[in-house]
C-alpha cells in the first residue's frame, strides 16, 4: 500500500516551554543481540532481527523488533510484544518510556502501547493509537511513566488486525529505553534541531528531524 504524507516542517523554533534534556537511561533495548531476555510475545507475529521489508533497515544497526520483518503482517495479526518487567522510578525523576518506531497499516488496523501493572490487565498507555493515517517514517516516541512511579510494569507494543481481506508493512520498532532526568529549560534558547530530534518525542508518527529534499527543499537555517 503506497501513501502521500503532507508535512509540516518546523527548521528553527524558539520555544517557551521546557522539554525533556540529557537524560539517564534506566534500561535501553536495541535488539541487536536478538530476541532479549525476559521478554515475550502473546502470540506468533513479533520477530526480531534484519527487516527486508517495511522501511528496508531500521532506525539504527542491523536489528530490531517488527510485526514481520520480511513481508506484510498477515490477516487477523493480533499479537504483543512484551518487555520484561521493571520498576518505574520516582515520580520526581520524570520516568517515559522512548522509542523510535516506523508504521503502515491497512484501513482500520492499528497498533498502540499499554501497560500491566504485577502482571494484571493490560491498560492503554495513550489515549491515542497509531493509525493508518500516519506512519511511514522512523518517528521518536515519548510516553510519561510518572502514574506508574514505585510499580512494577510490562510495557505491551499490541499489533491489531481490524479489517478483513487486507494487511500492510505492519510496526517496526528499535531502540526502546526508559529513562528518568530533569527537563531542559528551553525558556531563553533557540531550538533549530541541528543536533537532530534531541528529547522531543512525536505523537501518533509522521514527524522526522533531518535535512529536508522536499517541501521547501532546505531550511529557514542551518542544514536540519
Amino acid at each position: 500500500m503506497k501513501r502521500v504524507l503532507n508535512a509540516l516542517s518546523l527548521c528553527c523554533l524558539t520555544v517557551l516551554f521546557s522539554t525533556v534534556a540529557l537524560a539517564d537511561v534506566l534500561f535501553q533495548e536495541d535488539f541487536e543481540s536478538g530476541f532479549p531476555s525476559g521478554w515475550s510475545v502473546d502470540s506468533s507475529v513479533w520477530e526480531v532481527g534484519p527487516p527486508t521489508s517495511g522501511p528496508g533497515g531500521c532506525y539504527s544497526g542491523s536489528q530490531c523488533a517488527a510485526t514481520v520483518l520480511d513481508d506484510d503482517y498477515p490477516n487477523s495479526a493480533r499479537s504483543r510484544l512484551i518487555s520484561a518487567p521493571f520498576v518505574v522510578p520516582a515520580a520526581s525523576q520524570i520516568p517515559r518510556l522512548r522509542f523510535w518506531h516506523w508504521f503502515l497499516f491497512y484501513t482500520q488496523d492499528y497498533s498502540d502501547v499499554q501497560i500491566s501493572v504485577d502482571y494484571g490487565a493490560w491498560e492503554a498507555l495513550t489515549v491515542y493509537n497509531y493509525t493508518p493515517s500516519g506512519g511511514g517514517v522512523w518517528t521518536y516516541e515519548l510516553i510519561d511513566l510518572a502514574s506508574y512511579a514505585g510499580q512494577s510494569v510490562r510495557i505491551g507494543f499490541r499489533m491489531w488486525d481490524n479489517t478483513a481481506g487486507g494487511t500492510s508493512s505492519g510496526w517496526y520498532i528499535d531502540d526502546i529505553s526508559v529513562e528518568t532526568g530533569p527537563y531542559q529549560d528551553l525558556s531563553s534558547s533557540l531550538e533549530n534541531f541541528e543536533s537532530g530530534i534531541g528529547d522531543w518525542g512525536a505523537e501518533r508518527g509522521t514527524w522526522e528531524v533531518g535535512s529536508p529534499t522536499s517541501g521547501p527543499g532546505g531550511c529557514y537555517s542551518g542544514s536540519q
